[in-house]
């Protein structure tokens, strides 16, 4: 779901051999063990005997296409030693996705609210994704004119308006919302969103329990799948709150900005596809 851009061999090759010895050894070793898992794979596949190769050692499994690259995808010593440091263990929020002619069949509306943002592509997308990948894209993360970018393997990665429009589903148009709407308070759209505003809260946190199914449903695939976060997941934000009341009166979000501003957000304060 990247807008690819070539790679360049001769600067790649000038990058290695200027890297510490340590660096290269690390690389090597993971490019070897990738060579030697496919060589497995194949091995497995053709009905090779097993030790008939005596590089290809007896009783290794085959490559897992779910597992993704190593270090080798990070390919100078200063990103490495970011990613290392930063991203190599870093617990990543597993992908999710919605079936929404469920919820149509049981009677909920708020797939209707998604539909009317062209939210629908994006929110059933279920293609694979990979978490060695995942971490060295959100470890190279960057914006360059206004456009979030990435480099994965000397590859350079940049969600650019065609990723957006032909790939997600979105709409290169809309307000800001998530930043706020003039005329309305967030008390005022939480209080709007609850089955009975007459029951005593604590409303210093606007929590999804006493929501309308509707509006919870969507606070929830806010916080899990559009601009997802890490942790309370059962508590509105100030955003949310603002996504919640525009979508409610049809008013269009430019959600490729809102997604890249949290995003990055998420990427800064962390120091969690779109991948395809």
């Amino acid at each position: 779901m990247f807008h690819v851009g070539s790679a360049h061999s001769n600067d790649n090759d000038s990058d290695f051999e200027s890297e510490p010895i340590e660096v290269k050894y690390n690389l090597l070793l993971d490019a070897f063990q990738e060579i030697h898992a496919e060589a497995m794979r194949l091995q497995s596949k053709v009905g090779v005997p097993k030790g008939k190769y005596k590089w290809i050692l007896k009783g290794q499994p085959p490559a897992s296409n779910h597992k993704g690259p190593k270090f080798v995808w990070v390919a100078t010593s200063k990103p490495l030693n970011h990613f290392v440091g930063n991203w190599k263990k870093r617990k990543l929020i597993s992908h999710k996705y919605l079936k929404l002619s469920f919820f149509r069949n049981e009677g909920f509306v708020f797939q209707s609210w998604l539909s009317k943002q062209g939210l629908k592509m994006f929110n059933e997308m279920t293609n694979p994704w990979y978490l060695e990948l995942v971490r060295v894209f959100y470890s190279n993360l960057k914006i360059s004119d206004g456009t979030l970018c990435s480099r994965v393997k000397g590859v350079d990665i940049k969600l650019t308006n065609e990723v957006w429009t032909d790939i997600a589903g979105f709409r290169l148009e809309g307000q800001k919302c998530h930043l706020g709407m003039e005329g309305f308070h967030k008390f005022t759209i939480y209080q709007d969103s609850l089955r009975n505003i007459d029951e005593v809260r604590d409303y210093s946190h606007y929590k999804t329990g006493g929501m309308k199914k509707d509006d919870k449903l969507f606070v929830f695939v806010i916080s899990w799948i559009l601009m997802s976060r890490g942790s309370n997941h059962a508590q509105a934000t100030t955003e949310d709150l603002y996504l919640l009341k525009a979508i409610k009166e049809n008013i269009q979000v430019d959600w490729p900005a809102a997604i890249s501003e949290n995003t990055l957000k998420h990427e800064i304060d962390y120091n969690e596809v779109l991948i395809d």
